[in-house]
């Protein structure tokens, strides 16, 4: 009986499963999965635009900047709203001298993305190279409201730098103090700065400096005498080497003031630290004539230029001031010495006006130079045939170029 039962179970089993064996081996295959809601044209696009954008930076990562443009620009026309295919497309295009498609690149970039300050920063910089300073100011200032510069202080500190100086040529002189003023609340307080990145302290304090002596030559441009020597005395505070060129800064406000003496004291201050501009000696010239002491120029002049011999530019200067005294034959010896230093452009004009003022004379001495100076220029002997230039003939040759160009 016990047999009966479990082959009678085991029957039973058997039979139970064959309609499950049937029902599966007699059944459909399952069908491919199908979306709800097919993939659009735009998606589409997009997908493709994205494969050819990862092309693109690859072709740009090897150098192959004209195939990475092309790439770039198909993903573009898949997807043109897309702002990193323009972003990409940027850097490519100032590269390839295409200046108009990177202003435009750059344009639509800040459509897509207005935060995006680093391509703004770049947008406005060649904006203002190409003297559309009115637009690069708007650029600028469009993106100093940007929420994440408070993340890139460095960036923030040049925007708003670059963003004074325009403000400054425009005439917009209370914007560009406002603009300033955001940059030393950056500058003054380096301890944030350097948080953000590998920044040298004596540098910050060095560049907080230069702004408050620039935001004092703002002050007495808007005739702010007292806000003007604070900013000056912020910057030798800062900078104690900075004394120098601060008794200029006071020198032109008292300039302003109508104050000619207070101002000639402050300059003569100033050169007693030799610079090697000319823009306190041109000053001091100024002051002289003002307070009737012209017969002082030359003198004052010479005792500078003993002092610093190797500065060329106030030899010169020197040279040109004995021409206006009458003084011809101290200044020919400076203009030729100075010819064999450094035969500049600036050189020449001032030795051949010294000929000019000494009329028939001087018109017979500059012939005479002028046909030593083709002489030595020229590299054909007397058939018309080449000859090899020695490096002294090399020299005289680039001198004669410089002297022709002067004409």
């Amino acid at each position: 009986m016990s047999r009966l039962v479990a082959w009678f179970g085991g029957g039973l089993f058997l039979v139970a499963l064959a309609p499950l064996a049937a029902q599966t081996t007699d059944a459909d295959p399952p069908t491919r999965h199908a979306p709800v809601k097919p993939a659009t044209r735009r998606e589409l696009d997009h997908l493709e635009a994205v494969k050819l954008y990862g092309r693109g930076v690859a072709l740009e990562h090897q150098n192959r900047l004209i195939e990475a443009t092309r790439t770039f620009e198909e993903a573009r026309r898949l997807d043109p709203d897309s702002a990193a295919v323009h972003r990409a497309l940027v850097p490519l295009y100032f590269a390839l001298d295409r200046l108009d498609d990177a202003l435009a690149s750059c344009q639509r970039v800040l459509e897509l993305d207005p935060d995006d300050f680093e391509t703004g920063y770049r947008y406005a910089r060649h904006l203002r190279m190409l003297g559309r300073r009115k637009q690069a100011a708007a650029v600028l200032t469009r993106i100093a409201a940007c929420p994440r510069l408070k993340e890139r202080l460095e960036v923030r500190a040049q925007i708003f730098y670059d963003l004074g100086q325009l403000q400054e040529e425009a005439g917009e002189l209370d914007k560009a103090e406002k603009s300033l003023r955001e940059v030393l609340a950056i500058l003054d307080h380096p301890a944030a700065l350097m948080e953000q990145g590998p920044y040298n302290r004596d540098e910050i304090v060095a560049q907080a400096a230069e702004t408050h002596e620039r935001l004092g030559k703002l002050y007495l441009k808007s005739q702010k005498s007292a806000e003007a020597i604070a900013e000056f005395q912020a910057a030798l505070k800062k900078d104690p080497l900075r004394s120098a060129r601060l008794a200029l800064n006071l020198g032109e406000m008292y300039v302003a003031q109508g104050d000619p003496q207070k101002a000639l004291e402050q300059v003569e201050q100033y050169l007693r630290s030799q610079p090697q501009g000319m823009e306190g000696y041109e000053l001091r010239i100024q002051l002289q004539k003002r307070l009737g002491r012209a017969e002082a120029i030359v003198p004052s002049l010479e005792r500078s230029a003993a002092a610093d011999r190797n500065n060329q530019a106030l030899q010169l200067l020197l040279a040109r001031e004995y021409r206006k005294a009458g003084q011809i034959y101290q200044a020919e010896p400076i203009y030729h010495k100075l010819l064999e230093q450094s035969p500049t452009v600036e050189v020449y004009r001032g030795l051949f006006q010294l000929y000019k003022d000494e009329k028939e004379r001087g018109g017979e001495r500059l012939l005479t130079e002028l046909d030593q100076a083709i002489g030595k220029a020229s590299s054909e002997d007397g058939q018309g045939k080449k000859r090899e230039l020695n490096e002294q003939q090399r020299e005289e040759a680039q001198r004669a170029a410089v002297h022709a160009k002067a004409m």
